[in-house]
Order: structure tokens, then C-alpha cells, then sequence
């Protein structure tokens, strides 16, 4: 049998078991709170009360400090005086110490020898002068000490060293008052220091008893233990007196290794430590403040250790009380439950009745609920007769639906009347099923026309076009037929200058609209559509604009759309389109769908003409390079005609012009400069590893400033926008000299986008070589007599004669150890090097560095000819100097030591040729 519960008892039984859990909860809750505010007040106060005794202990020994400080200020102020009246105003000074401060055990000052007596040389030797408190009163004391060397003393040599105030560790010392009684004194010593030197030292002896009745005083809870400790551990203070004078380590061991407190104690700052019982909780709190001394390195610590159990107790009593007041609370509360239930269970059976009758659906049967209670029952009671009205008025309009009669009307009672409008949404639902279909078929039209129109662009674009005009027209013209449109146009970014769009192709436009054939970035609609790169659609269009022509004549379109064509975030083209009626939505978005793969097929083409034109250029260069070859086999049979001894030259010549064009060097770099691959005769030329190319930026180890960067950065924006680039370099590798004519021919993917760039190298060394031997031969084979007639010079080198600077290992390697030519050589650097060297210094005092940048590499170049290393090598930091624009004040001295040796360089060359 189930059991049934009334609900007055099931009130009775969720009341009280509520109230329950929450007294419970509050009961945790209130001991919880209580018992972390009362640890927490212990722990601030306790915090509190240890950092007020660390001032206080502060205060007064930095008081002291700056006495003494004030002290070796007034030592410092009287240096000047005579010798007798500057030590009665100290010696008052320290008598006035003492005699104000009765804590004070003894003052003194310690003083250099050599600077109470100027006579006294040696660096040791110190006098003392102290004032003593003894058993009859203060005794002026006076000493001598350290006068062999023996007795420097602990403090004195540790000021001496760092020149720093010092406290000393508390020690034992008789007190000289009683003469019998152990106390325990603390030193501070304060530096006299004049002129950067040390002079003396003043200081106090501080009994430390004093600090008992303050500590006493300011810590009045007699349960907390308060330690006063020094740097080294010594304690100073301690609520049990006897441990004073003991080591903390010795008597706390479990405090000073726990917590690690030889390292705190040269900390300074506030720490707190709990110490937990056997149960794990916290049986004494323990804070402790670090705190230093005036301006010495050696804090001292106060540590004040506080019990938890007065604590503990005050919230075991508080709990208990709360606790009892809760359960009688709980008791009456349930008592006054019950009698209250009894007062709404009638009314609640009546209305369940009724509830009952309406779910089963009885709602013509249903009576009217009557109560006068004049409180929340009787409104319920209201709304249960509301319902059952409603319920009646919503089966009458659902019977009406039924029927098929949907105009009916209905009022809804409110936004929140559900059922009502659940009625209302069927009626409309059923109305809302046509509408939907009729849509769903001019979706489906739409998106028909939609496919077959990529399907005609997709065939327009796929055509191998190479004409950019022609593929333009097509598009237009199947925009415009597609869309509807009567006139359109298409503006393609000129290659000259990419602010201006050219019309490549219109249809429709009329005189005055076609006139108009190119276009500036931000004028007009057109060029907005350009910098704002997103379609402009417009049906609002001025009276100003261009018309529309069509067979009913002239008028201005209703609406407009710009379309940016764009490919890698640059607009390569706009595509306009006008009409006479608006342009729907799914017209607009098609466009622009397909105005990304035209942009696309537009920048494919244009690379691909681009290409083209520089494979047209490139042909052509080759054919003028070729040309200049022809240019140069004519000039040495010119000079072939002119002299008979130069046919072996001619011939040389003509091989090394034959074989310039079987060689190539060919390297292959990214869009980011770095190499990519190169072949065997790059690497030959450069003799180096593949490895160690592969990865290298172009002219990465090269020293360029400024202008230089610019100039190569330009030269890398036009090889990626497409232009083909040449240079020449002179590369030296090993013991041989290179000049490459290297091409730079980008590579573009699907005719648009630079993937890499292919470097072709031409090795014009022979040819510059020709050019250098020609002038040369002209210059060193031939001179002009006293007479003005030709004559022919036939002096030798002795090449096996024995040189101390200058090497011609170089000079018989490139002339094949014909001794003429090396003359001939020779001869030219004798005459101009001497005036080069000269020009060279010239510039390099007017600091015209920019003339000797471009002087000093022919220079340096005539050096490595003749061996000169050491100068070759100078001559290279110089030009690096310039190069990097670094240093430029010490090129001078820099090409004095180059040329330090220069006569003697000068003197052995006119040896060579038998002048001197």
C-alpha cells in the first residue's frame, strides 16, 4: 500500500527540515567566520604589536646613530681648527653625549696618530679618548693603542675596509657602575672620514637592559613571548630573562630550523609562521619583523610567539551558544507551521477538484470557485475561474480553425498566453504554406540562373586569351546580357602607373560616358570602389549622371553597381553595370562571386603578356650584347693592322670572346631574396659549397648604407613586380678576379603570382680583362719620344731577382711571365702611385668621404696586383669603415699606417725597373 501525505504535513516535515540544514549551515558558517576573524585579529595584532616593538627598538638606536653621526659631521666641520681647540669642542661633544643619555656606558673616539700629530708617519697608531660612566660618576679616559702594529682592533678595520656604520653582536661587560653586575652592551661605531680618508672612529657602548622595560611596557598580554634578537642569533630580549644573552638557536631549535631563521635574519621585512600541535592545528602563532639599523648590513629581529588557545575557546563558548538559541527557535517554528496549515488546506482540496474536472477535458461543467479570504487563495481562486473562461473561449475558436474559418478573430490575453497563441500561430501557419511554396520556387529559379551563369563565365574565362581587351569585351558583354543591364564597362589597372584604371571594354556607353577612358583611384564612384575595395550599389541616382540609351530613348539608370575585381588584396580591375531596373539581391551577390576568379584570370593574363614582353626584351639584349662582341673582334682587327706584334694578343683575345658565351651561371632565388639552388659553374666562380650558398639572401654580405639599401630594395620591387633586372659585379674568389653580368628574370605561377626568380650570369671577365690589357698596351707598350715620334719600349723585368715587400707571383700568373708586359705594368703604377697615394691622404684630411670611398678600391686593387698584402689589408678596414659609415674620424691615421712603409715600397719598385 502506497503511503499518502497530506500536504499539511509534508509543510510541516520541508519546513523544519529546511530550517534544519539552514541553522546547520549557519551554525558552520557562524564558526567558521568567527573562528577565521578571531585567528585572523590575532594574526594582525600579533603582526601589529611585533612590528611597533621593531620601531621602537629602531628609533632609539637610530636616534644614537645620528648623534654620532651629527659627531663625525662636527669632527669633519673642525678639521681646520687648531689642534688643542679642535679637541676640547669633541672632547665636550662626547662629555655632553654621555652626560644626556644614562643609558650610555661609555663614549669615545678613536683617532689616527698621523692625525693628531703631523709628525707621526706611520699608517697605524691610533689614540683613544673616551668618556667612562663609573661607580664615582664619568671618568675622562685617555689612551694610546695599535702603536706596534698589534692591536688594529675588529671594528677598526672593518670601517677602515668598507667605510660603513657598524653594530656590534650584544656582549657581556661589568658594569662599571656597581663594578661587580654582568651586563649586556651593544657598540655601534660611526667612520670619521675627511678628504676620503679614515681619521678616527666614534662610538657608544649601549646597555641593552633598557630595552626590557620598553618591550614590558608595549607588550602587556602576558601569555605572548616576545625575543629580541641580533644578526647573529644573540638574544637581546626574551620574556623568560634567562635567556638573555643566549643564542636563539640553542634554546628554539624547532623555530630556527623550521622556519629558517639565519636567513630572515638578514632579511628585512615582516614574516608570520604558525606552529601546529600533534592534531594539525595551529597551537602558536608566531610573527616576526626584521628591521635595520641606521645604515649598517646587520638587521636585528623581533619575533613575538602568541598562543591560539584563549582563541580556540572564546569560539567553542560563542558556538554552544548560538546552537541552543538555534533549537528552540527551530521548535517553535515547526509548532507554528502546523496550526497555519490547517488554515489553507480546505481551499486547496475545492480548487483541485476543479482542476481536476477541466483536465479531463469538462470545461462547459466546470462551476465557479467562490472564496473570501481576501489573500493569496482567493486569488488563486480567481485565476482558476479565469482559466476555465478561457479554456471555453479558446475550444470555440479551435472549433472554428476546424471549419476552416480563418479570419475569425481572437484576442490573446497577453504576450505570455501561450495557448492563445499557439491558436493563432496554427491559423496563420496554415495561411503562411502557400506563401512558402510560392518562395521556395523562385529560390530554386534563382539559384538555377545563378549555376548556368558560372557555367558560362567558368567557359568565357577558360579560353587561352591572350588579349586582355578582348577577353574584357567578353565579360562585359555577358555581365551585362546576363544581369540584365544595358550598359556596362570594365576598368583594368594600367601597367605604367597603378593609380590609374584604363576602360578596356564597354558596351552601351554612350559619347559622353566613353570619352571617359581612364580613370584616377579615388575619383568618381569608380576610383572609390578602388580604395574601398567592396561593391558599390546604388539606387538612388543624381540627375547629373550619364544616361541610359535604349529604343524609348535617353534616361538615367535607376540603379548602379561597381564591382572591384580583386586577386592577393590588390584590385586589379572594377566592373561597372547600369539598368534601367533595380538589380536583385542574388544579381548583386553572383557578381560578386565571380568577380574573384576574373580578377584572377585577369592578373594570369596580364602576367603572362608581361612575361612574354620581357622574354622579347631579354632576346634582345642578348642580340645588342652579341653586337658589342662584333664591336670588339672590329677593334681588335683594327689594331692588328696598326702593329704586327700584337696579332698573339688579338688571337688570345678572339678565343676568350669565343667561349664568353658558353658560359653561364644560373641560380634560382624566392620572393624573400633567399637562394634557392645554383649550378656548377656558380659554384666554380665563387669557390665555395652549395651548402653554404643555399639559404643566403642576395648581397647579404655585403657592407651598404643607406643609399645602398634603398637602392638594392628598389632593384628587388621591380624584379617582383614583374621587371627584368641586371647587374654587374666584380666578385674576387681565391687568387683570380670575376666580373658577372647576372639577368634577374622573375617566374610567375598561373600567369599571376611571382613564385621565384631565375638568376642567368654572364662571365664577362675576359672582356674586361681585354679591355684592361688594351689600355695597358696602349699606355705602357707605346710612349712618345723627346721628338714626338712613336717608339717601342723593350725593357725587361728580371723576374728571378730577389724582392723583400713587393711579390709578382700574381703579375706572372696573369701575363704568363712575360717580362715586357710586367714591365710595362710596373712602369704605369711608378709614375701614377705615388700621386694616387698622395690624392688618396689629401681627401682623407678634407674628410670628403665620399670621393675616397669611390678613390680607394682601384688603390686597393693595385696593391693586391704587386703582393702588398699588409696594405691591401688596411686598405680593406678603411674601405669597410666608409662602407658602414662607422669610426670615420680615425680613417687618417688609419691610411698613414697603410702608407707607413710606402718608401720603401717605391724605392724597391724603382729597383725592379733599374731606375734607382
Amino acid at each position: 500500500m502506497k503511503l499518502r501525505i497530506g500536504i499539511s504535513l509534508r509543510m510541516v516535515l520541508l519546513v523544519t527540515i529546511t530550517a534544519f540544514l539552514i541553522f546547520y549551515l549557519t551554525i558552520s558558517v557562524i564558526k567558521y567566520s568567527y573562528t577565521n576573524i578571531t585567528y585572523n585579529e590575532a594574526e594582525s595584532k600579533s603582526i601589529e604589536k611585533a612590528e611597533q616593538v621593531a620601531f621602537a627598538i629602531k628609533s632609539i638606536l637610530d636616534t644614537d646613530f645620528e648623534k654620532f653621526e651629527l659627531y663625525s659631521n662636527l669632527a669633519i666641520g673642525c678639521n681646520n681648527l687648531p689642534m688643542s681647540e679642535r679637541q676640547a669642542i669633541l672632547d665636550g661633544a662626547l662629555e655632553q653625549l654621555i652626560n644626556d643619555n644614562p643609558y650610555y656606558a661609555s663614549v669615545w673616539d678613536s683617532r689616527l696618530l698621523r692625525y693628531e700629530n703631523p709628525e707621526y708617519l706611520d699608517s697605524y697608531g691610533r689614540t683613544s679618548r673616551a668618556f667612562v660612566r663609573g661607580v664615582y660618576g664619568t671618568e675622562f679616559v685617555i689612551d694610546s693603542l695599535d702603536l706596534y702594529r698589534n692591536d688594529f682592533g675588529p671594528f677598526i678595520q672593518r670601517i677602515d675596509e668598507n667605510r660603513e656604520e657598524i653594530i656590534s653582536d650584544p656582549h657581556w661587560s661589568v658594569n662599571k657602575r656597581s663594578g661587580i653586575e654582568r651586563i649586556q652592551e651593544t657598540t655601534i661605531s660611526v667612520p670619521v672620514i675627511i678628504n676620503d680618508n679614515l681619521v678616527g672612529v666614534a662610538g657608544v657602548d649601549i646597555v641593552l637592559d633598557m630595552f626590557q622595560e620598553i618591550v614590558e611596557k608595549m607588550v602587556d598580554n602576558k601569555s605572548q613571548e616576545v625575543i629580541l634578537v641580533s644578526n647573529d642569533g644573540n638574544i637581546v630580549y626574551h620574556s623568560d630573562k634567562r635567556y638573555i644573552g643566549e643564542f636563539i638557536h640553542s634554546i628554539d631549535t624547532l623555530v630556527y630550523n623550521r622556519f629558517n631563521l639565519y636567513n630572515k635574519l638578514d632579511s628585512i621585512g615582516v614574516n608570520k609562521f604558525a606552529i601546529k600541535d600533534i592534531e594539525g592545528e595551529d597551537s602558536v602563532y608566531c610573527s616576526y619583523a626584521s628591521f635595520q639599523i641606521s645604515k649598517t648590513s646587520t638587521p636585528w629581529a623581533v619575533i613575538l610567539k602568541t598562543p591560539m588557545g584563549k582563541s580556540k575557546a572564546e569560539i567553542v563558548s560563542a558556538v554552544s551558544q548560538t546552537f541552543r538559541i538555534g533549537t528552540f527557535s527551530l521548535f517553535l517554528l515547526t509548532l507554528i507551521v502546523f496550526l497555519f496549515s490547517r488554515t489553507i488546506i480546505t481551499p486547496i482540496n475545492r480548487a483541485s477538484l476543479m482542476l481536476k474536472q477541466m483536465a479531463l477535458g469538462r470545461v462547459n461543467s466546470v462551476e465557479t470557485l467562490t472564496v473570501k479570504t481576501k489573500d493569496e487563495l482567493e486569488r488563486m481562486a480567481n485565476s482558476i475561474n479565469t482559466l476555465a473562461l478561457r479554456l471555453k473561449e479558446i475550444t470555440k475558436f479551435a472549433d472554428q480553425i476546424g471549419r476552416g474559418r480563418f479570419n475569425m478573430d481572437f484576442s490573446v490575453a497577453g504576450n505570455d498566453d501561450i495557448l492563445g497563441n499557439a491558436v493563432i500561430d496554427m491559423r496563420n501557419s496554415l495561411k503562411q504554406a502557400k506563401e512558402d511554396e510560392r518562395l521556395r520556387e523562385i529560390e530554386k529559379g534563382q539559384l538555377t540562373w545563378a549555376s548556368e551563369g558560372v557555367n558560362l563565365f567558368n567557359k568565357i574565362l577558360r579560353v587561352d586569351n591572350q588579349d586582355i581587351k578582348a577577353l574584357a569585351y567578353d565579360i562585359v558583354r555577358n555581365a551585362t546580357n546576363y544581369t540584365g543591364a544595358l550598359m556596362g564597362g570594365i576598368y583594368i589597372q594600367s601597367d605604367d602607373d597603378n593609380t590609374i584604371y584604363n576602360l578596356a571594354a564597354s558596351v552601351g556607353f554612350g559619347k559622353g560616358k566613353f570619352e571617359r577612358t581612364s580613370v584616377k583611384v579615388n575619383e568618381g564612384e569608380v576610383g572609390r570602389c578602388i580604395v574601398e575595395k567592396e561593391t558599390i550599389f546604388m539606387n538612388d541616382i543624381p540627375q547629373s549622371y550619364f544616361k541610359v540609351s535604349s529604343g524609348l530613348g535617353k534616361s538615367i539608370p535607376v540603379s548602379l553597381m561597381i564591382v572591384p575585381l580583386i586577386h592577393n588584396d590588390i584590385v586589379v580591375g572594377v566592373l561597372e553595370l547600369e539598368s534601367l531596373k533595380n538589380f536583385e539581391k542574388y544579381k548583386i551577390e553572383f557578381i560578386e562571386k565571380m568577380s574573384e576568379t576574373i580578377a584572377s584570370t585577369f592578373s594570369s593574363v596580364k602576367n603572362n603578356v608581361r612575361t612574354a614582353n620581357l622574354l622579347s626584351r631579354s632576346q634582345k639584349q642578348a642580340e645588342e650584347l652579341e653586337q658589342q662582341e662584333e664591336e670588339m673582334r672590329q677593334n681588335m682587327e683594327e689594331m692588328h693592322a696598326t702593329q704586327e706584334e700584337t696579332q698573339k694578343k688579338e688571337d688570345e683575345l678572339t678565343a676568350l670572346i669565343d667561349g664568353f658565351a658558353n658560359i653561364l651561371l644560373l641560380a634560382e632565388y624566392d620572393k624573400d631574396q633567399k637562394l634557392l639552388k645554383v649550378n656548377k659553374n656558380y659554384i666554380d666562380i665563387y669557390q665555395t659549397q652549395q651548402s653554404q650558398l643555399i639559404g643566403k639572401q642576395h648581397n647579404a654580405d655585403k657592407f651598404m648604407n643607406e643609399e645602398e639599401k634603398e637602392a638594392h630594395k628598389a632593384f628587388w620591387q621591380k624584379i617582383l613586380a614583374g621587371e627584368v633586372q641586371e647587374t654587374e659585379n666584380y666578385v674576387r674568389s681565391g687568387n683570380e678576379d670575376y666580373w658577372i653580368l647576372e639577368r634577374f628574370i622573375p617566374v610567375s605561377s598561373n600567369g599571376y603570382q611571382i613564385t621565384k626568380i631565375i638568376s642567368v650570369g654572364f662571365d664577362i671577365t675576359e672582356q674586361k680583362k681585354i679591355d684592361a690589357k688594351i689600355s695597358q698596351i696602349i699606355e705602357g707598350s707605346f710612349k712618345l719620344s723627346e721628338e714626338g715620334s712613336l717608339e717601342d719600349t723593350t725593357l725587361e723585368v728580371d723576374l728571378n731577382q730577389k724582392l723583400e715587400v713587393i711579390d709578382l707571383t700574381y703579375l706572372k700568373m696573369v701575363y704568363k711571365k712575360d717580362s715586357k708586359k710586367i714591365y710595362n705594368i710596373l712602369k704605369l703604377y711608378y709614375d701614377t702611385l705615388p700621386g694616387q697615394v698622395t690624392e688618396l691622404r689629401d681627401i682623407a684630411e678634407k674628410r670628403d668621404f665620399k670621393k675616397l670611398r669611390s678613390k680607394i678600391n682601384s688603390l686597393k686593387t693595385k696593391m693586391s696586383y704587386m703582393g702588398l698584402k699588409e696594405m691591401y689589408e688596411d686598405l680593406r678596414e678603411v674601405e669597410h669603415l666608409l662602407t658602414e659609415e662607422k669610426n670615420l674620424s680615425t680613417i687618417p691615421s688609419m691610411l698613414d699606417k697603410a702608407f707607413s712603409d710606402w718608401s720603401v715600397v717605391s724605392d724597391e719598385l724603382g729597383k725592379i725597373l733599374g731606375i734607382k
